[in-house]
């Protein structure tokens, strides 16, 4: 049976409805503002605002959408448009395309262009270091496979005579 609904705000609230109860999580304004809230950086929402979405009375704003989504762990546009025949699996990121950037890479994406431009390159110092250590961790890691492979390392006892 197909359900009507004449706004589009209340289409939003009925895909918001169904994205929460496939995520388990009840159908409850407290929950959304408090976990909204948590992951919101600018003025959260109240309680009441909430409600309104969850009850199709009105549309979250752009910004907003996207904290949202990330929440639920959807695009925003399937939770405002209901583009994809079939929500992304609750709990589960999708594996990016090639070098596609998920929806959690945007978000740090635009508060890493928010920061000051000394943050930025410390940021910048930070990840050249952590790939270091990276790199650093698969060589040892492949050194310590070649001699689990049957390879025995080389010591001073074991070495030709």
């Amino acid at each position: 049976m197909s359900q009507h609904f004449s706004t589009e705000s209340q289409r939003f609230a009925h895909r918001l409805r169904l994205i929460m109860r496939a995520a388990g999580h009840p159908l409850s304004p407290t929950l959304v503002a408090n976990e909204f809230n948590l992951r919101y950086w600018g003025d959260g929402i109240t309680v009441h605002a909430a409600r309104n979405w969850l009850n199709g009375i009105s549309l979250p704003k752009s910004d907003k959408l996207r904290v949202l989504a990330m929440w639920l762990q959807v695009k925003p546009q399937d939770l405002l448009f209901g583009l994809d025949a079939k929500p992304a699996m609750m709990g589960v990121e999708e594996r990016p395309e090639h070098n596609a950037l998920t929806l959690a890479d945007e978000y740090m994406l635009e508060k890493y262009h928010a920061l000051s431009h000394d943050y930025q390159r410390m940021v910048k110092e930070m990840v050249a270091a952590l790939y270091v250590l990276m790199q650093q961790d698969s060589q040892a890691a492949q050194s310590q496979g070649t001699h689990e492979a049957g390879t025995p390392p080389m010591t001073p006892d074991s070495q030709p005579k």
